[in-house]
């Protein structure tokens, strides 16, 4: 059990010197441009590394367990880059509504030098995305299962 996971990943984020990146996977040595997904809108279909200021939203992608998310819907905004409080779409639809919708995960923890982020939507909406066109290292990253972050508890598992 991690003591305060919700706090320690708020101090860091408080920083504002590090963006966030959530994947099941525990070995990434380095951030590719590759892009494995699609999206619909034109920022989130470029070929970058994806991350985010918000480490909670990186925790959703952290923990949603990719070997039964047949998709996955997301969201994060706010009306400030700065804003502490935000709207979020956590969903996973399952393809085996008996398997586990989250797993373990980890969220890295990058440098924000070479990120930029998506401009504000309709010029007021920050989505909380920002990409860097160049492969990235992570300084470190945080193993974190969902029974150890009460958050979890907040998304939404659908049959498909």
């Amino acid at each position: 059990m991690v003591p305060d996971l919700v706090g320690y990943l708020d101090f860091l984020a408080g920083l504002e010197c590090f963006v966030f990146h959530g994947s099941n996977r525990p070995d990434i040595e380095e951030l590719k441009t590759d892009r494995e997904s699609g999206d619909s809108r034109a920022f989130g279909n470029q070929e970058a590394v994806f991350a985010t200021p918000d480490p909670h939203w990186a925790a959703f992608f952290a923990m949603a367990d990719r070997s039964n998310a047949r998709l996955l819907r997301n969201g994060s905004l706010a009306f400030s880059r700065q804003a502490r409080t935000r709207w979020y779409q956590r969903e996973v639809v399952v393809r085996d509504p008996g398997a586990p919708a989250l797993t373990r995960g980890w969220v890295y923890v990058l440098p924000r030098d070479t990120f930029d982020p998506e401009p504000k939507f309709v010029g007021l909406v920050d989505t909380g995305q920002w990409v860097s066109r160049v492969p990235v290292k992570p300084l470190f990253s945080i193993g974190i299962r969902p029974e150890d972050y009460p958050l979890s508890q907040h998304v939404k598992v659908v049959e498909a």
